[in-house]
């Protein structure tokens, strides 16, 4: 877990126990042991950045921002939790040594320290310190850690992981006459884990930006670029960079996008992804025409949906074509967008995107109307109203339904 603050900092488990703790061989590692794992982060939430340094035992983290364990919320597995955790407070990494406490002090007992028949029963255990209270007769030295893992207030409990991993060492050679095992250093690690950590910083990433956290996502993609080009590995690289491009254009900084953008185009050209290559024109399209360069951006458009085709990607070529009715819209050329709009219907209707289906409906329909042309307005707005109230958009469909009033449906 030292390892993993540093690797990842600011962030808490909140769910730590036996079955999110794996020990075996694996197949990216060469190493001649047995490995422990941490896995299953459905609950990890970062510290406030004044917290961070110190469940790293550094100083040089303090400045990076970090986001609030929300407060109120219980999250956890009870017979692991922190009295803290039982308040619904927030949660600091000293709430995951306590679960650690509790894990070492299970396999020391045989049993499950606070075990008890209801929750409020199990909240007043932990709250009381019963935990810890369950291993008095565990020989002094290894008490010792126990008492700096469960102590009821998290301020009595280590500040750090380092310090746990000091603890735990001396306290070995305390019991067992000799030197703990050196711990793994990190670059033990095989070149396939080190590619795939940067893999999985990427995807870590991309959640960040689903969830509009940016700024955190820019990290991991950082990473995840710095893991391609030190493994030589460049469609990761590319992958990098063209999240990166993301994260700052959703952080509105569009112009250094386009550069993240350029550099991944380059990438994939020159190791002949033609799919990523598309992928990289789009984007280009789509910062350009947010920097209100539509010509621009419709050369960039094109391009892609030229890739698109030549590859069979019929999903990539309805994008395409959606991309340049938006920009010669932008241009203000209605009849040529609502070609594009057409075939780019054509094909979602054809590969059952239904909600693409439903909102190009709806768009056409609105430039039909414009144009003056309810014929053909009026059915396009009622397939809009029909599948988007079917998919339960209740918002879009009375939009839809509205649209529909005004052309006489």
């Amino acid at each position: 877990m030292a390892h993993a603050a540093e690797t990842l900092p600011g962030f808490v488990h909140r769910d730590l126990k036996p079955e999110n703790v794996l020990m075996g061989a694996d197949r990216l590692s060469n190493a001649p042991f047995q490995r422990v794992r941490v896995t299953d982060f459905g609950l990890v939430r970062g510290l406030r950045a004044e917290q961070v340094s110190q469940a790293q035992g550094v100083t040089d983290w303090a400045s990076r921002p970090g986001q609030l364990t929300q407060v109120g919320a219980m999250l956890g597995t009870p017979l692991y939790m922190a009295p803290e955790q039982w308040a619904g407070a927030d949660v600091t990494a000293q709430a995951d040594i306590y679960a650690l406490g509790c894990i070492l002090g299970e396999l020391l007992a045989g049993r499950p320290l606070a075990q008890r028949r209801t929750l409020n029963e199990l909240r007043r255990a932990h709250q009381g310190g019963q935990a810890l209270a369950a291993v008095a007769a565990t020989p002094a030295a290894l008490r010792e850690v126990l008492a700096g893992c469960l102590a009821v207030g998290p301020e009595r409990r280590y500040g750090a992981w380092t310090a746990v991993e000091a603890a735990l060492a001396a306290s070995y050679r305390r019991v067992g006459g000799q030197p703990a095992p050196a711990a793994e250093p990190a670059g033990a690690l095989s070149r396939a884990e080190r590619v795939a950590a940067g893999w999985s910083y990427s995807a870590m990433g991309g959640s960040y930006l689903d969830l509009g956290q940016a700024e955190t996502a820019l990290g991991y993609f950082q990473r995840a670029r710095q893991a391609g080009q030190a493994e030589g590995k460049r469609g990761l690289e590319a992958a990098g960079l063209t999240h990166l491009g993301l994260a700052s254009a959703a952080l509105g900084d569009v112009r250094r996008a386009i550069g993240y953008y350029e550099q991944a185009l380059a990438i994939v050209r020159e190791i002949g992804d033609r799919r990523d290559e598309g992928t990289a024109l789009g984007n280009l399209g789509i910062a350009y025409g947010q920097l209100g360069d539509a010509r621009r951006a419709i050369g960039f458009f094109e391009e892609a949906l030229a890739i698109s085709r030549e590859i069979g990607d019929r999903r990539g070529e309805g994008t395409d074509l959606g991309n340049l009715g938006n920009a010669y819209l932008q241009l203000g050329d209605a009849w040529r967008a609502i070609g594009c709009y057409e075939q780019a219907l054509t094909i979602r209707r054809e590969i059952g995107d239904v909600n693409a289906v439903a909102s190009i409906s709806f768009n056409m329909a609105v430039l039909y109307a414009q144009q003056g042309d309810q014929a053909r307005a009026l059915p396009l707005a009622r397939e809009a109203a029909r599948l988007w109230g079917q998919m339960g958009h209740a918002e879009y469909a009375q939009r839809a339904q509205q649209l529909m009033a005004q052309l006489g449906g």
